[in-house]
């Protein structure tokens, strides 16, 4: 598959990113928002962006108002396993200190 990647977009808290990847299957505006800790005009852009990729590599969404979770953290250039190995190493520091 091929679609343009976006640079690479801050989250608001590993955690909070882990944990939306695994528990939603799709993301809504107000999901996006809390991830980015964007505005809705902002969320609703990068929303459309990843709606438009998934037309372009048929992939389709079970809600008309959501994109898929998978698809868009990797247009996003979230590594969901960097992700969760920092998320554990912080906690091990936490715990150390």
């Amino acid at each position: 598959m091929r679609w343009g990647k976006i640079k690479r977009l801050p989250v608001s808290s590993l955690e909070f990113a882990v944990e939306l990847y695994y528990s939603n299957p799709e993301l809504t505006t107000a999901d996006i928002m809390n991830l980015f800790s964007c505005s809705i005009y902002t969320a609703r852009n990068y929303k459309k962006s990843i709606r438009k990729a998934m037309e372009e590599n048929k992939i389709y969404s079970n809600e008309l108002y959501s994109v898929d979770t998978r698809f868009a953290y990797e247009v996003w250039g979230i590594d969901i396993k960097d992700y969760q190995k920092r998320l554990k190493d912080l906690k091990k520091y936490k715990e150390g200190n």
